[in-house]
């Protein structure tokens, strides 16, 4: 069975150029898209508040979507793409 994931999640100003770069690097959505079970992913923005993104991703099972998740939170730990995307939020 697939699971939907969401996330909601608001760009500090100042920081939206430096938040579209890195979502759209190598390291960002298209490292997601890539990962063993993620069968989509889209972004889109609040029609009133551009700052104000979403995130739906369809995984194909919630095991897939944990690994992919454990990857992102050693990120943080490890200096890597999330511990310098969270600061921007």
């Amino acid at each position: 069975m697939a699971v939907i994931n969401s996330i909601e999640f608001q760009i500090a100003k100042g920081s939206e150029s430096t938040a579209e770069e890195m979502l759209k690097s190598p390291q960002g959505l298209p490292f997601t898209r890539s990962q063993k079970g993620c069968q989509r992913l889209e972004m889109s923005a609040d029609l009133e508040d551009p700052n104000r993104i979403f995130l739906t991703e369809v995984w194909d099972s919630k095991d897939d979507f944990d690994a992919y998740f454990a990857i992102r939170g050693k990120e943080i730990e490890e200096g890597g793409f999330f511990s310098k995307f969270v600061p921007l939020l």
